[in-house]
């Protein structure tokens, strides 16, 4: 999770001190709620718990923070297709910061894509299911953009882990491609003939 912190610097020539906004990044747990459709799914994310030095009774004073999630998947072959998400995140302790993400994914196992950070950063992303309902992720910071007009520059020394964990779900994967969606109504399993002869979608 990116935290802001405001660092005084001191200025040598001047002997003036500055607020410097510094991005850091510490282990966080959070609880979603998703609503989910044929292609797409909406719902929200709420920070639990989170471990660092921001973890202490001064943060704990602003509770309400959470995560807005929006994504559409569109299907460009049987195991090819292009999934976007977007997420608000609103916290009372920090601005309103808006993340944009795009991935290639191969048959819901394998995705690889960008995520644009606010306008702070751009990092590579690569996920990747280990089995129904588990999936684990990785990030790495390409680009970082600068302030005041600067050029941006890159920065890899920035790393990200991410497991995903959904233990509740009201579908079933009948077609065991690990993801339950639409394809689960009408599976179409070798071995299994009651299961085939589906209609067309």
């Amino acid at each position: 999770q990116r935290t802001l912190q405001n660092v005084p610097v001191l200025d040598p020539g001047d002997h003036i001190f500055e607020e410097e906004m510094v991005a850091q990044r510490w282990p966080q747990a959070q609880v979603g709620f998703m609503l989910t459709g044929p292609q797409g799914w909406g719902g929200i994310s709420i920070p639990v718990f989170h471990f660092g030095p921001f973890a202490t009774e001064e943060s704990e004073r602003f509770p309400v923070a959470f995560v807005g999630v929006l994504g559409r998947r569109f299907s460009i072959k049987d195991k090819l297709a292009v999934q976007t998400v977007a997420q608000v995140h609103v916290d009372p302790t920090r601005p309103v910061r808006a993340d944009l993400q795009a991935q290639l994914q191969l048959g819901h196992i394998l995705g690889v894509g960008l995520a644009l950070s606010g306008v702070e950063s751009l990092d590579g992303q690569i996920e990747y299911t280990l089995m129904e309902g588990v999936r684990m992720g990785y990030s790495v910071g390409l680009v970082r953009f600068g302030s005041q007009g600067s050029l941006p520059e890159a920065y890899r020394n920035s790393h990200e882990i991410t497991l995903s964990i959904r233990p509740i779900s009201f579908s079933r994967d009948m077609d065991r491609d690990r993801v339950t969606d639409w394809e689960d109504a009408c599976p179409r399993l070798k071995g299994e003939p009651e299961l085939q002869g589906c209609p067309s979608q």
